[in-house]
């Protein structure tokens, strides 16, 4: 079954965003459009090319307006309401003040907040940019596109917040069941209260994220590493809806609807993998480092307390070689983030 089209059920369950990674970029928007056109009405769905947006308005506050238009579609009795799948091109390529002062606040209005209150009600009106009352449907996802290679160092932290995880496309055999796909995300949406995580799960989970948030290399990246408190429910959410899923694909008898350790594991890597990057210090991802830069290099290690305290630099360089990401075919952004590895190593799961 097509990855794009399980992250897709699995987003739209939750009432989260998720991302793909790519090596060929037309290819998997030709993929994506493949999955979603059986699914849903051509006005459901659109796709915006940020970069350009940007680019033909040099007055941001119009741009987003613009951007906000391209998200809507009139009804017949002359409201408007969000499209429900909408994919994002060229995000990565949006200048990093765009990002944080712009999207990130036309995000935030979308998701009302994300209040408690707007968790517990959910309103059918929301205002976007300054327009509104808009109709946001009870399924909707934003699903921004880029390839393998481009977000490093050119996504804001916050605005990679706004969205779950990361799936790569493998361009598999596409085999999407298409009847009935509406009802079956309600049903499983209904069914989430169903899951069961025990405490240990929870302690688990827990366990994970105060690990990567301890970690010595959170350090050097403090902002892009140290993912927030609210990824605690973001990973067990996850793992409850990979309960879900594989609980409709093998339709076991009597439902196992119960969240394993390793399910924890899945949505960790998926969303560590995501969030997670110590590398996006510049100072010390440069391979060949001149003398003065080096020198600075020592000078910061020299500085830093906690687990750095009195760390010998030539020693702290090999550590830093071991860490450094390593191209991997198989995970979520083209990569093997050996930092999230290294806490799944460190933090024992539950018997």
């Amino acid at each position: 079954m097509s990855e794009i089209y399980t992250s897709l059920s699995i987003s739209l369950i939750a009432r989260r965003n998720f991302v793909i990674h790519t090596r060929d970029y037309n290819q998997t928007l030709a993929h994506t459009n493949e999955v979603i056109g059986p699914l849903f009405e051509p006005d459901q769905t659109g796709v915006i090319d940020l970069l350009a947006q940007v680019q033909n308005e040099p007055n941001q506050e119009v741009a987003i307006q613009n951007i906000a238009r391209e998200m809507l579609v009139k009804q017949e009795d002359g409201t408007y309401r969000l499209k429900t799948i909408l994919i994002w091109k060229n995000l990565e390529f949006v200048p990093a003040e765009f990002q944080r002062h712009r999207l990130n606040r036309l995000l935030d209005e979308i998701n009302e907040f994300d209040t408690v209150e707007s968790r517990l009600k959910r309103n059918d009106f929301i205002r976007v940019s300054g327009l509104g009352p808009i109709h946001k449907p009870s399924l909707f996802c934003i699903i921004p596109i880029v390839t393998i290679g481009n977000t490093r160092r050119k996504f804001d932290q916050y605005l990679k917040q706004h969205f779950w995880f990361s799936q790569l496309d493998f361009h598999p055999p596409l085999t999407t069941e298409h009847e009935s796909y509406l009802e079956t995300i309600y049903k499983l949406r209904s069914m989430m209260r169903q899951v069961f995580a025990s405490p240990d799960i929870q302690r688990y989970v827990y366990s994970l994220v105060i690990f990567t948030r301890t970690h010595r290399l959170c350090l050097l990246a403090p902002i892009e590493t140290r993912v927030p408190t609210g990824t605690i429910d973001s990973i067990e959410t996850l793992a409850k809806c990979l309960v879900l899923w594989q609980q409709y694909l093998t339709k076991l008898d009597p439902p196992r609807l119960f969240v394993t350790p390793e399910f924890c594991k899945v949505a960790y890597r998926k969303i560590g993998y995501w969030l997670v990057d110590w590398e996006t210090n510049k100072l010390f991802n440069d391979p060949a480092p001149d003398e003065p830069t080096e020198a600075l290099k020592k000078l910061e290690i020299n500085v830093l307390t906690g687990d750095w305290y009195a760390s010998e630099y030539h020693y702290v360089k090999k550590y830093l070689e071991k860490y450094r990401s390593l191209q991997d075919e198989s995970s979520s952004v083209g990569f093997l983030n050996l930092l999230v590895e290294d806490v799944l190593d460190s933090v024992r799961p539950p018997i």
